[in-house]
């Protein structure tokens, strides 16, 4: 971009471990995120933030007594506090206990219903299939899929397989599975199967 300032107001990011300062109190901390995004008034900002993810009630506390669940929410909120258009969130949920991946999950809902788009990096089916409307499946680098998750989950796939000491009935062993459509030999020894 030729403007990347601009582009990065634009954009809230949430890494997996949240850059947050352990000993700043969550209120403060969140302030602090806003001015350095230039936000106007960004005590105000921040109370607006704590409140939409449900920190209000911590927001004098400091942030290295908070459960991993809390500060999951503050790293959200310095996200969120300059009201980005785009939000992206890599393993948003990572390490915590179902309660918190729950709320996690519900805010997240709450957020993409706005005016705004949420990206979710994740390797969690479950996380993908809670939240996303549009799934986007990247390996090595590589796009290789991307559609809505009632689509993709309707389509076949298929895998390659090398096996360096095949049994001698594994071709007939694979066609039993429940999901597999078929399954035909390739050069060099490798397997393709099809799946549904």
């Amino acid at each position: 971009s030729q403007a990347p300032k601009a582009v990065k107001a634009r954009v809230g990011y949430l890494p997996e471990v949240p850059p947050l300062y352990p000993t700043m109190a969550v209120g403060d901390y969140v302030a602090f995120a806003a001015r350095i995004r230039g936000v106007d008034n960004p005590a105000a900002a921040a109370a607006r933030t704590l409140d939409r993810v449900g920190l209000g009630s911590v927001r004098d506390r400091i942030i290295d007594n908070l459960s991993k669940g809390y500060r999951q929410r503050v790293g959200l909120a310095q996200a969120l506090v300059h009201d980005p258009e785009l939000l992206v969130l890599d393993e948003p949920t990572s390490g915590l206990d179902p309660a918190q991946r729950k709320e996690i999950r519900d805010l997240l809902l709450e957020l993409a219903a706005g005016e705004r788009t949420v990206l979710l990096s994740t390797h969690v089916l479950a996380e993908v299939e809670a939240v996303c409307e549009r799934v986007i499946i990247i390996n090595g680098g590589r796009l290789v899929a991307t559609d809505s998750i009632a689509a993709l989950a309707q389509s076949s796939h298929h895998v390659r397989l090398r096996v360096a000491r095949p049994e001698p009935d594994l071709l007939q062993r694979l066609e039993a599975l429940p999901a597999v459509e078929s399954v035909s030999p390739e050069r060099e020894g490798g397997l393709r199967v099809v799946a549904s």
